[in-house]
């Protein structure tokens, strides 16, 4: 059963929101319904309480004798302990985010509505966030509407979801000095769940190497990693973290013939035809070896030939409820 705290870090709560959608949630006919606009002012009002990591109005927002039921069955009552419970959260992930997909907002009855949806929440930046649905039942109270009930389920993203902030690496790319060629193709796979990037490697014009690389999403370690397997017998492992525009990717395996490497890899996207690679902390055995940088540019599409652009559609499977 998860902590109360954790519980809140993983996007249970069903309603704050950076952006809200309102247009997919709003009355079709054009005109203003009350009752949508009084819910669509709490959802903004939670969302300010929420940036600023204001636990107390957060609570304000809930019904005296509010529950919450998190994806496994914790039920939290009453908006003194949701109030406390956001106050401990906030102090622990004070970097912590929450957005909102609004589905639908119905009403039942003239104090009372039903909101369905989707939300997205992350405890640091860069970090992958968690994805739930949920449904939240509001009643109207003098003039304001406030939460009665939710009950969330948590959303099972599928491995190729994690993977699509790396979609820049896809297409044909080339670099080339003096006497070396180095051509990369990234495309995914069938299944939509993993990265390909399938190198080769010529000097002097003579093939000295090629491999493949698989990049997926681990979910033991929540955290996107890469395997590469190259022609001489060698393997490498990476862990691939994001940073304020780049990407580091660090890496260690072994080389055909025994022998321990390691390196840590700096990519940043120039625009969308080129980036920029920086190799450091590069060792073989217990030789250190000299860092080095290159740019790496895309190689247009041959005529007549598809752009590697356009991922698979993978089979749906169903969301699984969370066991943390």
């Amino acid at each position: 059963m998860k902590s109360k705290v954790t519980w809140m870090g993983i996007g249970v709560l069903f309603f704050a929101a950076a952006i809200v959608h309102a247009q997919e949630a709003a009355p079709k006919s054009g005109a203003k319904d009350p009752a949508y606009e009084g819910i669509k002012s709490a959802v903004e009002a939670y969302a300010a309480a929420y940036n600023a990591h204001d636990a107390k109005a957060v609570a304000n927002l809930f019904a005296p004798d509010a529950e919450l039921v998190d994806s496994s069955g914790v039920v939290f009552h009453g908006k003194e302990d949701i109030r406390v419970e956001y106050e401990a959260f906030f102090n622990a992930h004070p970097k912590a985010t929450l957005s909102i997909h609004v589905a639908s907002v119905r009403m039942v009855g003239p104090s009372v509505a039903i909101e369905e949806g989707r939300t997205a929440s992350t405890l640091a930046e860069g970090a992958a966030p968690s994805l739930s649905r949920y449904v939240a039942i509001y009643f109207k109270v003098d003039d304001a509407w406030l939460l009665a009930s939710v009950r969330d389920e948590k959303i099972e993203p599928e491995p190729g979801q994690h993977l699509e902030k790396l979609d820049w690496l896809i297409g044909e790319w080339i670099e080339e000095s003096e006497d070396s060629r180095m051509e990369i193709k990234c495309y995914w796979d069938a299944s939509g769940s993993y990265l390909i990037r399938d190198f080769k490697i010529s000097i002097e014009g003579l093939l000295a190497s090629s491999g493949t690389e698989r990049i997926g999403w681990d979910p033991l370690k929540r955290q996107i990693r890469s395997w590469l397997f190259d022609s001489a017998g060698g393997h490498i492992e990476a862990e691939w973290i994001p940073g304020d525009g780049y990407w580091t990717a660090t890496a260690s395996g072994y080389r055909a013939d025994g022998q321990p490497t390691s390196a840590t890899y700096k990519m940043t996207p120039l625009r969308d035809d080129a980036y920029h690679m920086v190799a450091s902390n590069r060792r073989v055995g217990d030789d250190a070896l000299v860092d080095f940088e290159m740019t790496i540019v895309r190689q247009p599409p041959s005529p007549g030939e598809v752009p590697l652009l356009e991922k698979p559609v993978a089979e749906a499977t169903p969301a699984k409820a969370d066991k943390e």
